[in-house]
């Protein structure tokens, strides 16, 4: 529902000069995944653990073949989306004046494009492998997998990687940006200096988030090369909290954290309930401000 109310925005503010952030972008592009990725979860995992349409997925060479491309694909877009959300908020900290200088518009297609780009190639391989609906009697469930040794190890080793790295990056610059963060609210309002702590949670979250997965696939690739299936059952249903985490926690703080947005989001959809006076027109113009202090807007 966020998602497509500021795809509204842009088209809106496209049609006239307005303060349209890189932040709604990237924000747009990155819902794309979480949206993918949570369907991904229900149809290919929950629905075989509830033993939903089992006899379809059985009998059905196209949705095996889906598999495998939908599912790393997604994942892969996910995380280098949450990366670019990072360092998109570190700059706008650490670099507010000359930020909207170099991350421009421009700036944020090229970025949306090698997001979607770079999943796509790095994982084509997985569109000539056929996944297998098996059945593991030991949890009483069904799964879908990739029966190919070989490709279950390359999908491994570059999750590790791209998992690895983006841990690390976002850890530290976690840190930094709240650090920074502390010093711009230091001298604001009470209410401002309120959101620390939520920033913390959303930062403290994702952040976890990311490192347990890159562990979770550190163990994934031991497993996979040992050839412990037991242990690959096992350690795939860390996803089902990791990955809809990580989805959850960016617009419920966007909403929270942007009373600009927050409003608008509102306006969208429920503008005719609401009080005159907090009823959005079609034409205003809305800045989309991350931190406001006395005097300054740092802008995502």
């Amino acid at each position: 529902m966020l998602a497509i109310c500021f795809v509204f925005k842009l088209i809106n503010d496209g049609k006239r000069e307005s303060d349209t952030t890189s932040f709604l972008y990237h924000f747009v592009a990155n819902s794309v995944f979480d949206i993918i990725q949570c369907l991904a979860i229900i149809i290919f995992q929950k629905f075989l653990h509830w033993k939903i349409l089992v006899q379809f997925f059985l009998t059905s060479t196209w949705i095996k073949r889906a598999y495998g491309p939908i599912g790393y694909i997604s994942i892969i877009g996910l995380i280098l989306g949450h990366l670019i959300a990072v360092v998109n908020r570190y700059c706008a900290l650490y670099h507010c004046i000359t930020f909207k200088t170099f991350w421009t518009k421009k700036t944020c297609l090229i970025l949306i494009f090698l997001q979607y780009c770079i999943p796509i190639v790095i994982l084509s391989h997985n569109v000539f492998y056929e996944a297998k609906v098996v059945y593991v009697p030991f949890f009483d469930i069904f799964i879908f997998s990739l029966t190919d040794k070989w490709i279950n190890i390359v999908n491994n080793v570059i999750f590790v990687g791209i998992s690895v790295i983006s841990a690390i990056i976002t850890a530290t610059l976690n840190i930094v940006i709240f650090r920074k963060y502390n010093q711009v609210v230091a001298k604001g309002s009470g209410k401002e200096r309120s959101k620390r702590f939520l920033m913390l949670s959303y930062m403290a979250v994702t952040t976890i988030c990311l490192i347990i997965f890159a562990i979770e696939q550190l163990v994934r690739l031991y497993f996979s090369i040992s050839k412990k299936n037991d242990g690959l059952i096992i350690i795939s249903f860390t996803l089902f909290w990791i990955i809809p985490s990580l989805t959850i926690m960016q617009p419920i703080m966007t909403l929270i954290m942007s009373k600009n947005l927050r409003d608008y989001f509102l306006s969208f959809y429920f503008n005719r309930c609401l009080p005159i006076k907090k009823q959005i027109a079609s034409s205003t113009n809305f800045r989309t401000t991350l931190v406001v202090t006395k005097g300054k807007n740092f802008k995502v």
